[in-house]
């Protein structure tokens, strides 16, 4: 499908609607990619992030309890988080 090679390139996508997570989950297997995580939300997105860091981070703007714009000050906050 791309020219691309993404297998090397790990993303966790970020959003508290299953069916939005589904689709970019199936995107992004069809571009091959093989290190993918998933989060119902910014608190699980950082959960994971702290004990294993990503690539690449897809996150859904309008999440709750912490949205996207929460979840990327926290990001960016924390001395204990990589950078995305």
């Amino acid at each position: 499908m791309s020219g691309r090679d993404l297998s090397r390139i790990s993303f966790l996508v970020a959003d508290d609607n299953e069916f939005s997570r589904n689709l970019v989950r199936t995107i992004l297997e069809a571009l091959r990619v093989r290190g993918l995580k998933e989060a119902r939300d910014g608190a699980e997105a950082l959960e994971i992030l702290r004990h294993d860091p990503v690539d690449m981070v897809l996150c859904d703007y309008e999440m709750k309890p912490m949205s996207g714009l929460d979840f990327i000050q926290a990001v960016r906050s924390a001395q204990d988080m990589p950078r995305v």
